[in-house]
């Protein structure tokens, strides 16, 4: 979210990077970011934007490899995913898939909810999401359950909760009635 790192990243001066976004938002006729000061968010356009540009690159990447026929599986798997379920769960998974399919790019695409996810795979934009929710029943999408989450509820011990063995969701929903 940065002009000035994505230049640096990419081996260019700040000016250009500026001059090729500009450029491009003037031929699609919106922006793609909003400038605040030093930082840059996208915009909708911009997230719609970025979506296609994943999927180009991963098609890419994908005619790259059955041109070069490996025989193995290859190309890009797009994987959107909590951060948290990014950071504590999927290491040892994604070790795991390494080992079996080392010619498969893995690209991670942040989701912040479920809804957002089972719209990124709707719309194409991810291959598989990941989600931290009940099991779902979403029109045209296969869903399955892959493992059940722990969920721990601290409370203080003078609250009301406190003195029960387990805490069920009626339990919660109860205060914040209260």
């Amino acid at each position: 979210m940065s002009f000035t790192r994505a230049a640096a990243s990419l081996g260019y001066v700040q000016s250009s990077v500026t001059a090729q976004v500009q450029s491009l938002e003037r031929e699609l006729g919106v922006p793609l970011f909003e400038r605040l000061g030093r930082k840059v968010t996208l915009t909708d356009p911009g997230e719609c934007l970025l979506g296609y540009a994943n999927r180009i690159l991963a098609l890419t990447e994908e005619a790259r490899c059955a041109v070069a026929g490996d025989g193995d599986a290859a190309g890009t798997l797009t994987v959107g995913a909590p951060d948290t379920l990014c950071a504590y769960r999927l290491p040892a998974v994604l070790h795991a898939f390494r080992r079996d399919f080392p010619s498969v790019r893995v690209v991670f695409h942040p989701t912040r909810s479920s809804k957002q996810a089972r719209r990124a795979v709707a719309e194409g934009l991810v291959d598989v999401a990941l989600l931290l929710d009940e099991h779902i029943d979403a029109r045209g999408l296969v869903t399955e359950v892959l493992a059940p989450e722990p969920l721990c509820v601290l409370v203080a011990p003078d609250h009301p909760l406190a003195g029960l063995e387990s805490v069920d969701p009626e339990h919660l929903q109860s205060l914040r009635r209260s």
